[in-house]
């Protein structure tokens, strides 16, 4: 499958040691695998959303996608996509990896989620506009 002059890279991550992905966006999403070691790339997935800016790997197999209004959780092993929220305002996002949650940043509010069962766990607002979230832990 060739690539549309408008797929725009938005992500990547890894399988294992011998499989990279791609994630690419134009009108839709589109994720190819990739085999560096043979030099093949194949369409995994392509499906129509909004939009897609970014992407985290969380693991080997999950993913969020981050757009201009929503976040979804992708698995790549069973192809499911799962909204975890909608209606946000540029949102930035940051998963801890220690509580499995996920937080997110719209405007100036602040929701935490928790990442598998997609249950919001907290929200606040905050004055200003969240421009980015980090997670940091003292030894």
């Amino acid at each position: 499958t060739t690539n549309s002059v408008s797929d725009k890279p938005v992500g990547f991550g890894t399988l294992d040691q011998n499989n990279a992905l791609v994630f690419l966006y134009s009108t839709s999403l589109k994720v190819y695998t990739l085999q560096p070691k043979i030099g093949t790339k194949n369409l995994a997935f392509q499906r129509t959303m909004d939009t897609v800016n970014d992407v985290i790997q969380v693991n080997f197999e999950e993913f969020v996608l981050i757009g201009n209004n929503s976040v979804t959780r992708f698995n790549y092993s069973s192809g499911l996509f799962t909204e975890i929220a909608n209606n946000l305002i540029n949102p930035v996002v940051c998963f801890d990896e220690l509580s499995e949650e996920l937080l997110i940043g719209s405007g100036s509010e602040l929701f935490r989620y928790n990442y598998y069962s997609g249950n919001l766990l907290y929200s606040a607002r905050v004055n200003g506009t969240i421009k980015s979230l980090a997670v940091r832990y003292n030894k």
